[in-house]
Parts: C-alpha cells; sequence; structure tokens
C-alpha cells in the first residue's frame, strides 16, 4: 500500500482561538462599496446626445455582433444618429467615445470597453 498524504483544513473562529488560549487580533477589511474606483488623472466629459445614444446601444448589442472595424462603426454610428440629426460626423462621435476610453481604435480595429 502506498502512503497518500491528506490534506486537513481547520477554520476557527476567534472564540475558538481564545478558547485554545493562542492571541488573536481582528485585521480591519475595506469594506466593498457599489462605487468604482476612481481613475486617478483622467476626468470625463459629459457625452453628446448622439454618443449617450451609441454607447447604450453597443451595451444591447452582443460583443460578437458589434463593428469590429473603425470603418464598420463609423457607418453603423451614421445610421444609427441619422434621424437627431442629418450632417452627423461620424469621426467626431469616435473621437469622443475614444477620448472617455470607451472604445480603443487601433488603425483599423476597435476594442470596446465598456
Amino acid at each position: 500500500m502506498g502512503n497518500d498524504l491528506v490534506l486537513l483544513t481547520v477554520r476557527f473562529n476567534r472564540s475558538d482561538i481564545k478558547n485554545i488560549g493562542r492571541k488573536c487580533k481582528k485585521v480591519p477589511t475595506r469594506k466593498k462599496t457599489g462605487k468604482p474606483k476612481p481613475q486617478k488623472g483622467k476626468t470625463v466629459s459629459p457625452l453628446s446626445e448622439c454618443a449617450e445614444m451609441v454607447v447604450s446601444k453597443l451595451k444591447q448589442m452582443d460583443s460578437k455582433k458589434r463593428p469590429q472595424k473603425k470603418g464598420s462603426l463609423e457607418n453603423w454610428i451614421k445610421s444609427q444618429c441619422s434621424h437627431l440629426n442629418p450632417q452627423i460626423n461620424p469621426c467626431r462621435i469616435l473621437d469622443e467615445l475614444s477620448g472617455n476610453a470607451c472604445i480603443l481604435v487601433n488603425d483599423s480595429s476597435v476594442s470596446y470597453r465598456i
């Protein structure tokens, strides 16, 4: 028969440790809040009406169905915002979204951070 090594984990309460005679102290922990951590050095400017609508529609879409290239994203933005303003400039909205770190544009590919 082989020698099997068995590990046992035992959890002690504070009162159990005191009863055993060992000293323990309570370690304070940080409370979890629903607020996200503030980003240092980055200020987020408010988004325009078209940019807010684009972000909300992109959040609703499945990540695989979102436009993956810069050109297709520009066309998608133009088609979504044409009813608000027919002379909409999708490049300006793209710059606004990338400035607020909602999207990241590398050459022609797009990655989303929403």
